[in-house]
């Protein structure tokens, strides 16, 4: 793949790609899209570099949730999951979805990953009260994943997007194409 690869600054990538003409069958931005000053002026760009039939991936984390507020009017956490200057968005179902529909984008398919969330919920798991628990929160989270995808990865894809119905995960992912 490193012959493919290319550093610099997206939107003067973007921009240079939509110069040269380049298209592509798929665009992923996994966990990008909550770093970038504009997020908006990015996804409008990345509309010209698709291909026909081609589609976008996003990959954001899962912030302001209702789980995540559930869990802080419970007092099982605080306010972790914000991050400046590191993450400039924050984007939770309803959030992503408008942003999407906003820049003339179809989803396809909306995701979520394991709700490691969860463990917040337990006194005795609680990684944010208690940060030894981290890893092992994490390790979990890696553990169920595996054995659900190698379990049945049709039924996995059919979990993940109910969770993402519910938005009630840790990571949100979104599938779409540009509106015609």
């Amino acid at each position: 793949m490193l012959p493919y690869f290319s550093a610099g600054d997206i939107f003067e990538q973007v921009k240079d790609g939509i110069r040269n003409e380049k298209k592509f069958g798929l665009i992923n931005l996994q966990n990008v899209l909550e770093h970038v000053i504009d997020p908006i002026e990015l996804l409008v760009d990345l509309k010209m570099m698709l291909s026909k039939n081609a589609a976008i991936r996003i990959r954001v984390p899962n912030d302001y949730s209702e789980f995540q507020m559930a869990l802080l009017n419970s007092n099982k956490t605080t306010n972790t999951w914000f991050a400046p200057p590191e993450h400039l968005s924050y984007f939770n179902k309803t959030g992503l979805k408008n942003i999407l529909h906003h820049c003339g984008y179809q989803i396809l398919s909306l995701q979520a990953d394991f709700p490691i969330e969860l463990f917040l919920a337990n006194d005795h798991s609680n990684y944010s009260k208690n940060r030894s628990l981290g890893k092992q929160a994490h390790l979990s989270r890696i553990f169920c994943e595996n054995h659900l995808i190698e379990s049945n990865i049709n039924d996995y894809l059919e979990y993940s997007q109910a969770a993402g119905k519910l938005g009630f995960g840790r990571g949100l992912i979104a599938y779409a194409t540009p509106l015609i």
